[in-house]
């Protein structure tokens, strides 16, 4: 299962970096690098999710996820407003590609927002960095 684990964190982590060049480099490319933030999120909760209940099936409805976790760890709730305002903006960039954009304070808040739970699922899955960039079976990048 640590293994599982492992793998969905440094997928989020690959996505999150991705969607960081995206948004702070290719500012014409927003609605890539907001998709790809909340995927990143999406990997972290997924992780979290795992974690807490080993026999859990993944889902993609955030709703549900969202729930599962905070019945679990009620602190979890702090990130759903901000869960559910990158998936806004990732939805309405998909909607309206070329009328979307972000401006520059929403661009840092996705990118936080996504830092954010990222540090407290690592602190709570107990995934310190020098863990993250010992382990052998992955090609981590730092972000």
């Amino acid at each position: 299962m640590k293994e599982k684990i492992l793998q969905l964190f440094t997928e989020g982590d690959a996505h999150l970096k991705e969607s960081k060049s995206e948004l702070l480099a290719s500012p014409d490319d927003q609605c890539v690098g907001t998709n790809k933030c909340l995927k990143a999120i999406k990997k972290y909760i997924e992780t979290y999710q795992l974690f807490l209940n080993s026999t859990c099936v993944l889902t993609n409805n955030f709703h549900l996820l969202l729930h599962e976790i905070t019945e679990k760890d009620p602190e979890f709730e702090m990130f759903a407003a901000k869960i559910f305002q990158v998936k806004c903006f990732s939805e309405e960039s998909k909607k309206y590609k070329e009328e979307f954009f972000l401006y520059d304070n929403e661009v840092n808040d996705v990118i936080n927002i996504a830092l954010e739970i990222r540090d407290y699922i690592s602190k709570k899955i107990h995934f310190d960095q020098k863990f993250l960039y010992q382990y052998q079976g992955t090609s981590f990048m730092a972000i």
